[in-house]
This record gives C-alpha cells, sequence and structure tokens, in this order.
C-alpha cells in the first residue's frame, strides 16, 4: 500500500483531504459537497431556507439536483498549489474532531468514502504528503513528548504515572464491562445500545509529541473535545521498549499477539460506526506490558486506521478507537516528568494555539 492510498484508506486522512479540497475549492465545490452530506447522511439535519422556502420537498429537489460529478470535477479544478502546512493543520483538527465511534459516520465522511469522491481526492493527498509540514506522521515516538492538562489552570498537580496496577484495573473493568454487556445487551446490533467505545489504554500515562508548528499534537487535535481555549503542557522523558504503531496492519498485529475480547461491549457502537457486524478485539493492554514498556501510534497510522474496522483474522476485527495521533501510552510506568510547563491559549481568529504569556 503506496503511502498516498495509505491517507485515502482511512476515513478520517479522507475526510482531512476533503477539507482540505473544500478549502481551496470554489463555491460549486462547497456548495455541492453541503448538499451530497445532506443525502448521504444517516442522520440529516433540518435545513433553514434564506431567501427561499425550505420545505421538505424543496430541500429533496436541491440534493436531487446535485450530482456527484459537480463535486469531483470541482475537486479536480481545485488549485493544489494554494494547499500549505497551515491550511492542512486546520483541515487535520477538523478531522479529528468529526470522529465518531458511537453513532453512524456524519454526511461528509460518508461521500468522502464513496469510491469517485477517493478517486479524485488522489491529488489532494499528493500534495498534502508532498509538504514537509508533514513528515511528522509518519515518525516513531519523538523528544520532547508532553502531557497535558486542560483548562486555565493556576497550579498543576504531578502527573500521576500508572504502570501495570493501573493496567490491571484497567482490565478488570474491561471484563467486567464486557461480561455485563453479554448478560444485558441484546445481540442484535441495530438495538439502541451504547457502552464504552473506545480501545486506549486506561490509568496510565498518555503523551505526545509537537506537530509542524511546535504544539503539542494532543492540543491542536483532539477526539471528542470540549471546545477547550487553554491547556498547560508538562514535558515528559519517557524510556524502554516501545512498540510503533504505523499502519492498521500493526494494530491488527497487537490483536492477534494479545487478544481481549470485548465483543459485546462494543457490538452496538462499533456496528454503528464502521457498519460490521461480528467478533471485536482490542489489545489486551496489560498482556502488552509484559514486552513492552509503552505503545505510540503514529498521526499516518491514525489517519489510515482509525473510524473503521481492521480486520484481525477471518472472524475478528478492531477499531483503533479514542486515540489522538501521535499517542504514547506509558504501559510500564517508564516516564517522569521533566519539569517544564508551557501553557498554551487558543486563537480563536486564526483557529491556531499559542503560547500563553507567562505569569
Amino acid at each position: 500500500m503506496d503511502d498516498v492510498f495509505g491517507i485515502l484508506a482511512g476515513p478520517r486522512g479522507r475526510r482531512l483531504c476533503l477539507e482540505v479540497a473544500t478549502e481551496i475549492g470554489d463555491d460549486v465545490c462547497r456548495e455541492s459537497l453541503f448538499w451530497l452530506s445532506h443525502k448521504h447522511a444517516a442522520h440529516p439535519g433540518k435545513i433553514i431556507g434564506f431567501g427561499w422556502k425550505a420545505t421538505s420537498k424543496a430541500v429533496a429537489e436541491r440534493a436531487d439536483a446535485v450530482h456527484l460529478s459537480d463535486l469531483t470535477d470541482a475537486i479536480a479544478a481545485a488549485d493544489l498549489t494554494a494547499i500549505d502546512g497551515a491550511l492542512v493543520a486546520r483541515a487535520f483538527a477538523r478531522s479529528v474532531g468529526a470522529a465518531m465511534y458511537w453513532q453512524e459516520p456524519d454526511g461528509d465522511d460518508t461521500v468522502a468514502g464513496l469510491p469517485e469522491v477517493i478517486e479524485a481526492l488522489r491529488p489532494v493527498a499528493g500534495a498534502i504528503d508532498a509538504l514537509p509540514e508533514t513528515a511528522w506522521w509518519r515518525a516513531g515516538v519523538r523528544s520532547p513528548q508532553w502531557a497535558v492538562e486542560w483548562g486555565a489552570l493556576e497550579s498543576i498537580g504531578p502527573v500521576e504515572v500508572g504502570g501495570v496496577e493501573g493496567l490491571d484495573l484497567w482490565r478488570a473493568e474491561v471484563v467486567a464491562g464486557n461480561e455485563r454487556a453479554a448478560a444485558e445487551r441484546p445481540d442484535d446490533p441495530t438495538s439502541n445500545w451504547s457502552g464504552s467505545w473506545w480501545s486506549k489504554p486506561g490509568h496510565v500515562v498518555v503523551t505526545s509529541g509537537e506537530d509542524a508548528d511546535g504544539v503539542p499534537a494532543s492540543i491542536t487535535m483532539v477526539e471528542d473535545g470540549f471546545g477547550w481555549t487553554a491547556a498547560a503542557a508538562i514535558r515528559m522523558g519517557g524510556a524502554g521498549r516501545v512498540f510503533e504503531i504505523h499502519t492498521p496492519d500493526d494494530w491488527a498485529e497487537l490483536c492477534r499477539a494479545y487478544p481481549l475480547d470485548t465483543t459485546h461491549e462494543h457490538r452496538h457502537d462499533w456496528f454503528r460506526a464502521t457498519g460490521r457486524d461480528g467478533a471485536w478485539v482490542e489489545p489486551d493492554w496489560r498482556a502488552v506490558a509484559s514486552d513492552w514498556d509503552a505503545v505510540h501510534l503514529t498521526a499516518f497510522a491514525y489517519l489510515a486506521g482509525a473510524t473503521r474496522a481492521i480486520p484481525v483474522d477471518e472472524v475478528r476485527a478492531s477499531v483503533i478507537a479514542g486515540w489522538g495521533p501521535d499517542a504514547t501510552y506509558w504501559l510500564t510506568g517508564r516516564v517522569r516528568e521533566l519539569g517544564e510547563i508551557v501553557r498554551w491559549r487558543r486563537d480563536e481568529q486564526d483557529e491556531v494555539w499559542v503560547r500563553a504569556a507567562s505569569d
């Protein structure tokens, strides 16, 4: 699998490219995506008309008047030379923010996954891939590493470093949750049930490196965020054996080597997110910790793998769920604070994070 197609193989990578395309494209590109997204959304919202009567019939007629070729032709006509690092960073953040594991993909994600749109986005993906600002997407765990505390905090306590004891607790919680789900929830994946949807380790430290602008990646790219506008980053240092997830296949390898069945807990949420009904597993992080001190998910693997079903074998699959791009989870406690704290604030006008003034 070549790198460019690797990005387009994943919902988050496709959404990133679509966000870039609509920003450099013309009004036809944006308007056609709007109507196609409405048409393909599992739960389309209500459209309010300005200057026209937005009856159900009128909305349907407008949506039907837009063809997929309108969007793909507009993408093909977009000026690829307008793509730069700042634009891609904004698009990446929006793609991460749109990640959902507890319901069906939104209309934009669905449109981005159509074969004709994927093909139209290939040149966009290639232009993004060629930028020097995206080189860090494929890098292994890097220094410095940062742990993040959200909010305008007056004081920050020490980072609680969990190790295998925390993973013992995590495993007990996951196993108990799966057993409860088996007893209480129906097997029908379309039933209106929900539970935990994430597949990340619990009760351990998570850090990230920096993006192309020097901001911790876990600040600029947040799943299921709460609109934070302030954060503090604590510099961390870690050591030991790191399992690198460079591609979705690496995640599948972890699941095969250290499987933990979570079919009953994840059945309903992951069916809605991926459309797949079947057996589900995630890595048993307590078992992983017997061989590895940390696990790192590259930004590229996130783009290629998050929010989709990843085959593990002929029967089982898994989902990279709840991880941020470039996240490193320290499983055995071989990580510590290095003393440096940097405060950040979000500049809402420019949609960027900047260092906050020192106290």
